[in-house]
């Protein structure tokens, strides 16, 4: 289906929809140094419209068999964010941050040969990729609640847990009282997870749960936990030294009863969904594919192998 769209304006249009924009002068705002047309030309005419999390490369020839040359994004191409793209912050110029590990040099990444057949696949194939971290919940947080959405819950309330991430925000959900292990597997079950993480004891009863999407960082878990009354978290990640072990000792210390990880990658296919939802409601004229990543990894249990 293609239209008179070009690529630079589905960009312009989604940033002027996004809440609280254009600024109060008329100008549109900036977009973090990182997003922006990651590949392809804004001059481009769209012939359909593809949303994802993971612009990864079978996502890709996905979007293309459905008649999609333009792809919306939350994380880039390459598995970080380019140098080239983040020049304000000068330790990611040349060099991706590896923790304890110390850096690895960018040339190293560009020079591998999986790189190369990434790169050489969206030139050949004239796709256009465009990163939209700052617009990707849309107004009124939309990752939040296609979250939610997919739970099958309804929020009471939803705060910023995050300052940095004003519209990643955080929902309260009241439930009939419920053993841990039974929301957990409710949770699972409803995003697709293929496997599921739990911190409290499996029978303990809870009832107000908070749910935040994507990664949970130390700064948002300390957020969270100042909930009164709060029996449990979820979330598709945290860091196992910050987010997950400031659950353990929330739970210790009676704070709560219990924390589910789900994994990224089910969380963030909810919150896209609700992404291509926003987008269809914006261009109702564009054909718009919502395209799932799924859960990659499969657990190992008792027995082998089981998805």
């Amino acid at each position: 289906m293609a239209t008179d769209l070009l690529v630079g304006d589905i960009v312009n249009e989604m940033r002027v929809a996004e809440g609280g924009f254009p600024k109060d002068n008329g100008t549109l705002p900036d977009d973090k140094p990182y997003d922006g047309l990651l590949a392809g030309d804004l001059k481009a005419p769209v012939t359909g419209i593809a949303v994802t999390w993971a612009p990864e490369l079978g996502v890709l020839k996905q979007a293309l068999a459905q008649g999609c040359n333009l792809v919306l994004c939350r994380e880039p191409l390459y598995w970080f964010d380019d140098p080239d793209l983040n020049q304000s912050a000068p330790y990611w110029e040349d060099s991706v941050p590896e923790g304890t590990a110390g850096p690895t040099k960018w040339d190293v990444i560009e020079k591998s040969k999986l790189y190369q057949t990434k790169r050489d696949f969206i030139a050949s194939s004239k796709i256009n990729v465009i990163l939209i971290s700052t617009n990707w919940n849309g107004p009124s947080g939309l990752a939040t609640r296609g979250l939610v959405k997919a739970l099958g819950w309804k929020a009471t309330e939803d705060f910023a847990a995050d300052e940095q991430f004003s519209q990643a925000r955080a929902a309260i959900v009241t439930l009939p009282p419920d053993q841990l292990i039974h929301v957990a597997q409710h949770a699972k079950n409803s995003v697709g997870a293929k496997s599921v993480r739990v911190i409290g004891e499996r029978t303990s009863k809870v009832s107000k749960v908070a749910v935040y999407p994507g990664f949970m960082t130390l700064l948002t878990a300390s957020r969270i936990w100042q909930t009164p009354g709060l029996d449990a978290v979820i979330t598709g990640e945290a860091c196992e030294w910050m987010g997950a072990e400031y659950a353990e000792d929330a739970i210790a210390a009676g704070r709560s009863k219990g924390f589910i990880m789900l994994g990224l990658a089910p969380f963030s296919d909810a919150s896209a969904k609700e992404v291509a939802a926003w987008i269809s409601e914006l261009h109702p004229e564009s054909k718009v594919q919502f395209i799932p990543v799924g859960d990659p990894l499969s657990p190992v249990m008792a027995g082998g192998l089981r998805a």
